[in-house]
């Protein structure tokens, strides 16, 4: 139980306990943070389960990993394709100095929210509605979740802003991006003003465009599915030195 109020908060309890499936939501609201298992599905599980199968066989999916909470992420992977909100997560960092507590720090960046936490939070839509579906602020102090995109989350009765912000692109560097700003704390926290923070120094680049005869080109299949492709492989440097790309046209009898 004292994990489990690590993660939410009393009023979050209460109103899960009065809910209509107590267990079914409290497992989905705790999430991957802690494993909860009551002694009859680990009975029901034992008494399902199968032998083991030998080394030259196909190892099956085991039902127990697939509905442990640890393990979802890994067949889930498997089942569907990465999302672009997944992929963005995977390689965009928030960066503290763009955005701002009551008193006028910068938060820290967490990497989860759970009962009592401040800073801010990189999160999917998902997570945020999730956390979010019991109306109860997690913490006294500036906590927010920063969802990107430009679907807004169903927060219900909590803080939820359009921002433009700055982030920390592995490949690209700063980049400016669409989101939302979901204040889950009794502070709140916003976007600092776009005057202190925003120095954009201009790139010295070009606007080229590659043009391909069919007639004259034995790869024209690998140039009609992907062109992009086609070009960073044939030309030395090209992939590097691009910094953007956007749009492609084919013409007949031009």
């Amino acid at each position: 139980m004292t994990a489990i109020l690590d993660i939410l908060a009393p009023a979050q309890l209460a109103d899960i306990y009065r809910s209509l499936e107590p267990w079914a939501n409290l497992k989905a609201a705790v999430k991957q943070r802690v494993r909860l298992v009551t002694p009859e599905e680990l009975k029901q599980h034992k008494s399902t389960a199968k032998p083991a199968s030998s080394s030259t066989q196909k190892q099956e999916h085991d039902p127990w990993l697939e509905s442990d909470p640890w393990q979802e992420g890994r067949f889930t992977a498997a089942a569907h394709p990465t999302t672009h909100a997944a992929q963005a997560q995977a390689t965009i960092s928030l960066l503290p100095e763009y955005f701002c507590n009551e008193d006028g720090t910068h938060p820290e960046i967490i990497q989860q929210v759970g009962n009592g936490s401040a800073g801010v939070w990189l999160a999917t839509l998902e997570e945020v509605e999730t956390l979010t579906v019991f109306g109860a602020a997690v913490s006294a102090d500036e906590c927010a979740a920063v969802v990107l995109g430009t679907t807004q989350p169903n927060v219900g009765s909590f803080s939820c802003e359009a921002i433009t912000l700055v982030a920390q692109h592995s490949e690209a560097g700063r980049v400016l991006l669409k989101g939302f700003l979901v204040n889950l704390g009794d502070k709140t926290m916003s976007v600092q003003p776009d005057d202190d923070i925003i120095n954009v120094s201009p790139k010295d680049t070009q606007v080229i465009t590659l043009e391909v005869a069919a007639q004259y080109c034995r790869e024209w299949p690998q140039i009609r599915g992907n062109p992009l492709r086609f070009a960073h492989k044939t030309i030395e440097g090209l992939q590097s030195a691009v910094t953007s790309t956007w749009s492609r046209k084919f013409f007949q009898d031009k």
